[in-house]
C-alpha cells in the first residue's frame, strides 16, 4: 500500500468499559462531525514522517488504518508492518506530548481500547492512562502543533472517533475513485455548487460497499452534469452527517466539503445536493393552434412536432422550416 506506514493502533474489548468490537480489515478513522480522519502523514509535509494529525477525509493510503487481532485481546491497525500509533505520554517533553509514530513495543501507550459512545461513536482509550486517558483531536496548531493527543476522558465531542470500513478494491488503490461501475437508477436532482445550479433528470446509485445511505449521483445521459462534473457523491460518516465529493470527467476528485441532511437534501457551505423520485416525462397533447411559415399554413402544433393539415405529416409541398424563417402560430 502506497504511502509512510500506518500505524498500529490497538484496540482491545472490554465489557467492563462496554468496548466496541473491531473486526479485521481496513478502517477511516473518522472524527465524529464526519469532516477530517486520522491521518498517518502530515497534510503539508512540513512536520516529521512519525507526526500523526487529522485532515481532511480523502480516503488515501495516509488514512487507512488496518486491524490485525493480536494477543490479550487488543486489536492492530497496521498498513505498514512495525509501525505503530502511539499516544504518548502527555507529561513527556517528546513531541510535547502529541501523539505519534512509533516502531511497534508493548509499551502501554501503545495499548488502546475502543469504548462505545453514542451514536455507535467511540473513544480511543490508552492502557498507559490506567483507561482515563482518550485520544483528542486537536483544531489549535498552537497547541501540539494541531496533532491529536491524549487527554482525560470526557464527553466533549473531540474525543468521538468513528471507525468506518474501507474495501479491499480501495485499500489497492489508495483512494476512493469515481463510482461509475453502475447505472443508477432514474431520480431527478437538484445540484448547486457556488453560483452554479442544475436542476433535472439525473441517476441515483446506491454505494453497496456501505450500509450507511453513501450514494452518487450522475447525469442521466452519462456526460456531465455540469461544468464537467461528472458524478457527485455523498459519503456518510454519521446519521445526518457526511462529506460531498464531486468527479470531474477525466476522474479527478474535487472534496466539496461536509454537508449535512435535512430531508431529501444534504448541504453544506459550498454546495447543496437534493434527489427525489425521477418525474414521469409528460404525455404529448395538441395544443390545437396552426403554424404558418412564411404565411403558408403547414398544419398542427401537437407537443414538440408539428404535423400537416388534417393532422397528416408535412409533405414535400410543405414549406420547410429554416434558420432564420418567419413561424407564426396562431
Amino acid at each position: 500500500m502506497k504511502g509512510i506506514g500506518i500505524a498500529c493502533l490497538l484496540l482491545v474489548l472490554s465489557a467492563a468499559t462496554a468496548g466496541a468490537q473491531v473486526a479485521d480489515g481496513t478502517y477511516d478513522i473518522r472524527a465524529d462531525d464526519g469532516a477530517v480522519c486520522l491521518q498517518a502523514s502530515p497534510p503539508d509535509g512540513d512536520a516529521p514522517p512519525q507526526t500523526v494529525s487529522v485532515a481532511v477525509c480523502d480516503r488515501g493510503a495516509g488514512q487507512a488504518w488496518t486491524a490485525v487481532q493480536a494477543s490479550g485481546g487488543y486489536v492492530r491497525l497496521m498498513a505498514e508492518p512495525g509501525l505503530c500509533l502511539d499516544g504518548n505520554d502527555p507529561g513527556e517533553a517528546a513531541r510535547a506530548g502529541a501523539a505519534f509514530l512509533a516502531p511497534c513495543a508493548e509499551a502501554g501507550t501503545q495499548l488502546w481500547e475502543a469504548v462505545s459512545a453514542a451514536d455507535d461513536a467511540v473513544r480511543l482509550k490508552t492502557r498507559f492512562g490506567g483507561g482515563y486517558l482518550c485520544l483528542r483531536r486537536n483544531p489549535d496548531a498552537q497547541v501540539h502543533a494541531g496533532a491529536p493527543f491524549m487527554s482525560r476522558c470526557r464527553d466533549g465531542a473531540r474525543q468521538l472517533w468513528r471507525l468506518v470500513p474501507r474495501m479491499a478494491e480501495e485499500e489497492e488503490a489508495g483512494a476512493m475513485s469515481p463510482p461509475r461501475a453502475e447505472p443508477g437508477v432514474p431520480a431527478s436532482c437538484r445540484v448547486s455548487i457556488g453560483p452554479r445550479a442544475y436542476t433535472g433528470p439525473c441517476r441515483f446509485l446506491r454505494d453497496r460497499s456501505r450500509d450507511d445511505g453513501s450514494f452518487a449521483l450522475r447525469a442521466s445521459d452519462g456526460g456531465a452534469l455540469f461544468d464537467g462534473i461528472a458524478d457527485l457523491a455523498v459519503e456518510v460518516a454519521a446519521p445526518g452527517r457526511g462529506t460531498l465529493r464531486a468527479y470531474l470527467s477525466d476522474g479527478t476528485p474535487r472534496d466539496l466539503g461536509p454537508v449535512t441532511r435535512t430531508g431529501a437534501c444534504w448541504t453544506g457551505a459550498e454546495a447543496t445536493v437534493c434527489t427525489g423520485a425521477a418525474r414521469p416525462s409528460p404525455e404529448p397533447r395538441t395544443s390545437g393552434s396552426t403554424c404558418y411559415v412564411a404565411g403558408d399554413l403547414v398544419g398542427r402544433l401537437d407537443g414538440t412536432c408539428i404535423l400537416g393539415k388534417h393532422g397528416n405529416p408535412p409533405t414535400r409541398r410543405s414549406r420547410r422550416l429554416s434558420i432564420g424563417g418567419l413561424v407564426v402560430i396562431d
